[in-house]
């Protein structure tokens, strides 16, 4: 436990002032018993030394609101967006947001920096977040911090550093002399980049403690904004993979466009399945019509065939090299042919639909749900396929990588059912999918055909059930008699899906002929 002279002395807190990782840029103390007042501006580098031999605060929350003068030549507006220390411009960094109205203690942060990485608030985090959904500024009150490295980037681009000032109080029930043995203490702790000073004094029989003081926070060497090797002309590195040239056992430098090493930029390169599972089970990636995508930065294209995927060996190249690396892990020598459609989009210019049968299905799904809506004037489906429901094939031949996709399946498919619509027009109370076998056989569809249809929801509910519950009996009487009970995951799955969409597509069918 703290002692009551190392609180006076803010020992703890000189020896880590902000969470790891983290820098604290701003903050409103309340004055209590232990108050932490904070701000922050830019400066130019070779100013940082001038600034911290002295403790002067000229700036404050108050500093950087823009309003207006009245001078001899008329009314002003000043912008107040920079303020001069000392002969030395700063400008501001943070800022108090509803100075005049609002919350109290909220703040904005510099929009250069949120435009050099590309942030946006996130109202429910209350913060700054790239587009990767990770914080960059958390804007808690009463305090604002910005991760470190984000921060000591944006400064490497600016040339300049980030000044802190500190204006903190604390307090103890006892008098100073009880705690030093003496009326006043003075004290100038040393710290690497910061001038302080503490001054402990008593008021009212109270031990009352000041630190006051400045901290610089200096960029990195250089940029490390993704867009800085491209501009800087720094060296990338480039992975090799295992590939085929003339039709013999080779290792080829993904760098086939600088003229280091040069090769067929449409070289095939094969990977075991596995590989998309990065991707898929990530919201910082897209992963659609044989296209994996991350958020604007970089796209690569991609072919199935059997249980391995292809990409070409350029495309490789033109992805960050810890993504290169991801592929590495994965690449092995081809055994199966290029994927056709691959083929015809990437070498023939030609459109075509992926070979995904998860696709496909989404695509029958929806197809589906627009013929029944137009016939019956309300949906089939009652929402569009929720967004934790990232529905693919299987990537890797694993149980929990098909329970995990039959999840999904069952919220597009089953859990989505129209069940309110469906039930107004058979008056039935029974479980979804019995009403909307009820519903299709009243509309005119053969009996049987409906409760085939009808089979096929109940087959991914009852697989749904068992992933979603221990594996007992039950479940491996369903898979029996689907005759599944001996086949490996990804062919488990892939024969799901194929059933469910004949199925789909024969009530689709009927749709379109009435």
């Amino acid at each position: 436990m703290l002692s009551g002279k190392a609180f006076a002395l803010f020992e703890d807190y000189l020896k880590s002032p902000d969470p790891h990782g983290w820098v604290t840029v701003a903050g409103t103390g309340d004055y209590g018993r232990d108050s932490k007042y904070v701000f922050s501006a830019l400066a130019s580098q070779r100013s940082a030394d001038r600034l911290l031999k002295t403790l002067r605060h000229e700036v404050s929350a108050t500093w950087c609101m823009p309003t207006f003068r009245k001078t001899d030549g008329g009314v002003v507006f000043e912008p107040d967006d920079l303020y001069m220390e000392g002969g030395i411009r700063i400008e501001p960094f943070v800022f108090r947001q509803g100075y005049v109205c609002g919350p109290p203690n909220a703040y904005g942060v510099a929009q250069g920096f949120t435009r050099y990485h590309d942030l946006l608030f996130d109202r429910d985090k209350r913060a700054y977040v790239d587009c990767d959904g990770d914080e960059i500024v958390r804007a808690w009150q009463p305090h604002m911090h910005v991760r470190e490295d984000a921060l000591r980037d944006y400064l490497a681009a600016r040339k300049m550093v980030l000044v802190l000032y500190y204006d903190h109080h604390r307090q103890l029930d006892v008098g100073v002399s009880q705690v030093f043995g003496k009326e006043l203490v003075e004290e100038v702790p040393e710290a690497k980049d910061a001038n302080y000073s503490i001054v402990a004094q008593d008021r009212g029989g109270r031990s009352f403690s000041r630190l006051l003081g400045k901290r610089i926070v200096r960029p990195y060497a250089k940029p490390r904004h993704r867009d800085y090797a491209l501009a800087a002309g720094d060296p990338t590195k480039y992975m090799a993979y295992l590939c085929l040239e003339n039709g013999e056992r080779a290792e080829k430098s993904c760098d086939v466009e600088s003229g280091r090493h040069p090769g067929p930029f449409l070289t095939p390169v094969f990977f075991r399945k596995e590989a998309l599972s990065q991707y898929h089970d990530s919201r910082r990636y897209d992963v659609s019509k044989g296209v994996i995508s991350r958020r604007g930065l970089w796209n690569i294209p991609f072919g199935e065939s059997g249980d391995l995927v292809h990409v070409w060996l350029g495309d490789l190249g033109k992805i960050p090299y810890d993504e290169q690396m991801h592929w590495k892990e994965y690449n092995v020598m081809p055994s199966e042919g290029l994927e056709e459609n691959f083929v015809r989009r990437q070498v023939l210019g030609e459109f075509t639909e992926s070979r995904s049968g998860c696709e496909a299905l989404l695509d029958l799904g929806s197809k589906t749900n627009s013929d029944f809506e137009r016939r019956f004037k309300f949906g089939l489906f009652v929402r569009p396929p929720p967004k934790d429901a990232q529905f693919h094939d299987l990537a890797s031949n694993e149980e929990r990588e098909f329970d995990r996709q039959i999840l999904s399946m069952s919220k597009i498919f089953v859990e989505s059912l129209n069940a309110e619509g469906l039930a107004q027009s058979t008056g039935s109370e029974d479980d979804q999918i019995e009403i909307l076998r009820r519903f299709l056989a009243k509309a005119g569809l053969e009996p049987e055909r409906a409760k085939e249809i009808a089979g096929a929801f109940c087959t991914v509910r009852n697989l749904r059930n068992g992933a979603a519950h221990p594996k007992g009996k039950e479940h491996a009487r369903h898979l029996r008699r689907l005759g599944l009970e001996k086949t490996e995951p990804r062919d488990r799955f892939a024969k799901v899906v194929a059933e469910f969409s004949c199925q789909l597509a024969a009530l689709d069918g009927w749709l379109v002929q009435e």
